[in-house]
Protein backbone atom coordinates (compact mmCIF):
# COMPACT_ATOMS: atom_id res chain seq x y z
CA UNK A 1 0.00 0.00 0.00
CA UNK A 2 2.85 2.40 0.89
CA UNK A 3 4.58 1.70 -2.42
CA UNK A 4 1.36 2.43 -4.31
CA UNK A 5 0.95 5.70 -2.41
CA UNK A 6 4.53 6.76 -3.19
CA UNK A 7 4.18 5.96 -6.88
CA UNK A 8 0.92 7.89 -6.99
CA UNK A 9 2.56 10.92 -5.34
CA UNK A 10 5.52 10.76 -7.73
CA UNK A 11 3.36 10.53 -10.84
CA UNK A 12 3.63 13.50 -13.14
CA UNK A 13 0.82 16.06 -13.62
CA UNK A 14 0.49 14.70 -17.17
CA UNK A 15 -0.12 11.15 -15.87
CA UNK A 16 -2.60 12.40 -13.27
CA UNK A 17 -4.46 14.36 -15.95
CA UNK A 18 -4.55 11.24 -18.14
CA UNK A 19 -5.99 9.18 -15.28
CA UNK A 20 -8.66 11.80 -14.59
CA UNK A 21 -9.56 11.94 -18.28
CA UNK A 22 -9.84 8.14 -18.37
CA UNK A 23 -12.09 8.12 -15.30
CA UNK A 24 -14.23 10.88 -16.78
CA UNK A 25 -14.56 8.98 -20.08
CA UNK A 26 -15.59 5.82 -18.24
CA UNK A 27 -18.25 7.67 -16.25
CA UNK A 28 -19.62 9.39 -19.37
CA UNK A 29 -19.68 6.07 -21.22
CA UNK A 30 -21.47 4.29 -18.39
CA UNK A 31 -24.12 7.03 -18.15
CA UNK A 32 -24.75 6.99 -21.90
CA UNK A 33 -24.89 3.19 -22.17
CA UNK A 34 -27.31 2.78 -19.27
CA UNK A 35 -29.43 5.72 -20.48
CA UNK A 36 -29.75 4.35 -24.02
CA UNK A 37 -30.55 0.84 -22.79
CA UNK A 38 -33.25 2.17 -20.42
CA UNK A 39 -34.63 4.70 -22.90
CA UNK A 40 -38.41 4.94 -23.26
CA UNK A 41 -40.24 5.42 -26.55
CA UNK A 42 -41.26 8.97 -25.58
CA UNK A 43 -38.09 10.13 -23.81
CA UNK A 44 -36.79 12.35 -26.63
CA UNK A 45 -37.03 15.61 -24.64
CA UNK A 46 -35.21 14.25 -21.62
CA UNK A 47 -32.58 12.42 -23.65
CA UNK A 48 -31.86 15.38 -25.92
CA UNK A 49 -31.39 17.64 -22.91
CA UNK A 50 -28.95 15.26 -21.17
CA UNK A 51 -27.06 14.06 -24.28
CA UNK A 52 -27.56 16.79 -26.91
CA UNK A 53 -24.60 15.70 -29.03
CA UNK A 54 -25.93 12.19 -29.84
CA UNK A 55 -28.61 13.21 -32.33
CA UNK A 56 -27.23 16.62 -33.27
CA UNK A 57 -23.87 15.19 -34.40
CA UNK A 58 -25.51 12.34 -36.33
CA UNK A 59 -25.51 13.18 -40.05
CA UNK A 60 -28.63 12.46 -42.14
CA UNK A 61 -28.76 8.70 -42.45
CA UNK A 62 -30.73 6.47 -44.82
CA UNK A 63 -33.02 4.35 -42.66
CA UNK A 64 -36.04 2.10 -43.01
CA UNK A 65 -39.16 4.09 -42.14
CA UNK A 66 -42.86 3.28 -42.01
CA UNK A 67 -45.86 5.13 -43.39
CA UNK A 68 -49.56 4.51 -42.81
CA UNK A 69 -52.01 3.43 -45.49
CA UNK A 70 -54.44 6.32 -45.13
CA UNK A 71 -57.14 5.37 -42.61
CA UNK A 72 -55.91 1.79 -42.39
CA UNK A 73 -54.01 0.50 -39.38
CA UNK A 74 -51.51 -1.12 -41.74
CA UNK A 75 -48.23 0.52 -42.71
CA UNK A 76 -45.65 0.04 -45.44
CA UNK A 77 -41.85 0.28 -45.15
CA UNK A 78 -39.70 2.57 -47.28
CA UNK A 79 -36.18 3.97 -47.20
CA UNK A 80 -35.61 7.67 -46.58
CA UNK A 81 -32.96 9.86 -44.94
CA UNK A 82 -33.50 10.56 -41.25
CA UNK A 83 -32.62 14.24 -41.25
CA UNK A 84 -34.69 15.79 -38.45
CA UNK A 85 -34.34 15.06 -34.73
CA UNK A 86 -37.66 13.22 -34.43
CA UNK A 87 -36.79 10.84 -37.29
CA UNK A 88 -33.31 10.20 -35.92
CA UNK A 89 -34.82 9.37 -32.54
CA UNK A 90 -37.55 7.07 -33.81
CA UNK A 91 -35.75 5.27 -36.63
CA UNK A 92 -32.13 5.33 -35.45
CA UNK A 93 -31.82 5.80 -31.69
CA UNK A 94 -34.72 3.56 -30.65
CA UNK A 95 -33.42 0.81 -32.91
CA UNK A 96 -29.99 1.30 -31.38
CA UNK A 97 -31.65 0.92 -27.97
CA UNK A 98 -33.38 -2.31 -28.97
CA UNK A 99 -30.14 -3.73 -30.36
CA UNK A 100 -28.17 -2.71 -27.27
CA UNK A 101 -30.74 -4.36 -25.00
CA UNK A 102 -30.37 -7.68 -26.81
CA UNK A 103 -26.58 -7.46 -26.70
CA UNK A 104 -26.73 -6.49 -23.01
CA UNK A 105 -28.46 -9.76 -22.13
CA UNK A 106 -26.55 -11.96 -24.57
CA UNK A 107 -25.28 -15.22 -23.02
CA UNK A 108 -21.53 -14.65 -23.25
CA UNK A 109 -18.79 -12.07 -23.72
CA UNK A 110 -17.94 -13.10 -27.27
CA UNK A 111 -21.52 -12.56 -28.44
CA UNK A 112 -21.66 -9.15 -26.73
CA UNK A 113 -18.41 -8.00 -28.33
CA UNK A 114 -19.56 -9.20 -31.76
CA UNK A 115 -22.80 -7.26 -31.22
CA UNK A 116 -20.88 -4.05 -30.52
CA UNK A 117 -18.87 -4.60 -33.70
CA UNK A 118 -22.15 -4.74 -35.61
CA UNK A 119 -23.34 -1.55 -33.93
CA UNK A 120 -20.17 0.15 -35.11
CA UNK A 121 -20.75 -1.15 -38.64
CA UNK A 122 -24.50 -0.82 -39.01
CA UNK A 123 -25.31 2.27 -36.93
CA UNK A 124 -22.13 4.27 -37.57
CA UNK A 125 -21.30 2.85 -41.03
CA UNK A 126 -17.75 1.92 -40.08
CA UNK A 127 -16.14 -0.41 -42.60
CA UNK A 128 -14.71 -0.64 -46.09
CA UNK A 129 -16.72 -2.42 -48.79
CA UNK A 130 -13.64 -2.65 -51.02
CA UNK A 131 -12.02 -5.08 -48.57
CA UNK A 132 -14.94 -7.51 -48.58
CA UNK A 133 -15.08 -10.60 -50.77
CA UNK A 134 -18.03 -12.30 -49.10
CA UNK A 135 -19.93 -15.40 -50.30
CA UNK A 136 -23.34 -13.76 -49.72
CA UNK A 137 -24.44 -10.40 -51.07
CA UNK A 138 -25.46 -7.80 -48.51
CA UNK A 139 -26.68 -4.57 -50.07
CA UNK A 140 -26.18 -2.71 -46.78
CA UNK A 141 -22.42 -3.13 -47.23
CA UNK A 142 -22.56 -0.63 -50.09
CA UNK A 143 -22.86 2.12 -47.45
CA UNK A 144 -19.45 1.20 -45.98
CA UNK A 145 -17.07 3.70 -47.56
CA UNK A 146 -14.17 3.49 -45.10
CA UNK A 147 -13.16 3.69 -41.47
CA UNK A 148 -13.74 7.19 -40.13
CA UNK A 149 -12.62 8.67 -36.80
CA UNK A 150 -15.28 7.64 -34.26
CA UNK A 151 -17.78 10.23 -33.18
CA UNK A 152 -18.13 11.01 -29.49
CA UNK A 153 -21.26 8.84 -29.34
CA UNK A 154 -19.58 5.84 -30.99
CA UNK A 155 -16.48 6.19 -28.82
CA UNK A 156 -18.56 6.19 -25.63
CA UNK A 157 -20.82 3.32 -26.71
CA UNK A 158 -17.87 1.11 -27.64
CA UNK A 159 -16.61 1.37 -24.07
CA UNK A 160 -19.25 -1.32 -23.54
CA UNK A 161 -16.59 -3.92 -24.31
CA UNK A 162 -14.72 -2.88 -21.13
CA UNK A 163 -17.74 -3.98 -19.07
CA UNK A 164 -19.07 -6.78 -21.27
CA UNK A 165 -18.79 -9.22 -18.33
CA UNK A 166 -20.67 -6.87 -16.02
CA UNK A 167 -23.82 -5.97 -17.97
CA UNK A 168 -26.83 -6.97 -15.90
CA UNK A 169 -30.63 -6.84 -15.89
CA UNK A 170 -32.02 -5.95 -12.46
CA UNK A 171 -33.66 -8.87 -10.64
CA UNK A 172 -36.36 -6.59 -9.24
CA UNK A 173 -39.33 -7.09 -11.62
CA UNK A 174 -40.66 -3.63 -10.77
CA UNK A 175 -37.45 -1.78 -11.61
CA UNK A 176 -38.09 0.97 -14.18
CA UNK A 177 -34.44 1.18 -15.31
CA UNK A 178 -33.31 -2.47 -15.18
CA UNK A 179 -30.30 -2.31 -17.49
CA UNK A 180 -27.17 -1.52 -15.49
CA UNK A 181 -23.43 -2.12 -15.32
CA UNK A 182 -22.57 -3.99 -12.14
CA UNK A 183 -19.75 -3.11 -9.76
CA UNK A 184 -19.21 -6.80 -9.02
CA UNK A 185 -19.99 -9.98 -11.04
CA UNK A 186 -22.23 -11.19 -8.19
CA UNK A 187 -24.40 -8.05 -8.18
CA UNK A 188 -28.05 -8.82 -9.07
CA UNK A 189 -29.77 -5.51 -8.34
CA UNK A 190 -29.07 -2.10 -9.80
CA UNK A 191 -29.39 -0.31 -6.45
CA UNK A 192 -29.92 -0.85 -2.74
CA UNK A 193 -33.52 0.26 -3.18
CA UNK A 194 -34.19 -2.51 -5.69
CA UNK A 195 -32.49 -5.08 -3.45
CA UNK A 196 -34.57 -4.27 -0.36
CA UNK A 197 -37.74 -6.25 -1.28
CA UNK A 198 -35.69 -9.41 -1.84
CA UNK A 199 -33.76 -8.87 1.38
CA UNK A 200 -37.01 -8.37 3.26
CA UNK A 201 -38.51 -11.51 1.74
CA UNK A 202 -35.39 -13.51 2.64
CA UNK A 203 -35.54 -12.32 6.26
CA UNK A 204 -39.26 -13.15 6.50
CA UNK A 205 -38.68 -16.61 5.04
CA UNK A 206 -35.76 -17.25 7.40
CA UNK A 207 -37.82 -16.12 10.40
CA UNK A 208 -40.75 -18.33 9.39
CA UNK A 209 -38.47 -21.35 9.07
CA UNK A 210 -36.07 -20.70 11.95
CA UNK A 211 -37.73 -18.18 14.24
CA UNK A 212 -39.19 -20.69 16.73
CA UNK A 213 -35.88 -22.52 17.15
CA UNK A 214 -34.01 -19.22 17.47
CA UNK A 215 -36.34 -18.01 20.23
CA UNK A 216 -36.09 -21.34 22.05
CA UNK A 217 -32.32 -21.20 21.89
CA UNK A 218 -32.30 -17.67 23.26
CA UNK A 219 -34.59 -18.60 26.15
CA UNK A 220 -32.51 -21.67 27.07
CA UNK A 221 -29.35 -19.56 27.23
CA UNK A 222 -31.01 -17.09 29.65
CA UNK A 223 -31.90 -19.82 32.14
Amino acid sequence: MMQKSISRQNSSPKDQSKNLASASLAQMAKELLESVANLGDNDLGWFRKKFPYVLEELPPRLVLMEADYGDSEDSYPYYAPAADIDSKYKYWLLRLRDTLRLIWRAPDRRTREWGMFRISQDFFLQGNRELLRIPLDNSADDALSGLKPPTRTELLLLQFTVWSDLTRYCDNPECSVPYFIARDPRQKYCSDGCAKPAQREYKQKWWAENGRNWRSSRLSKKK
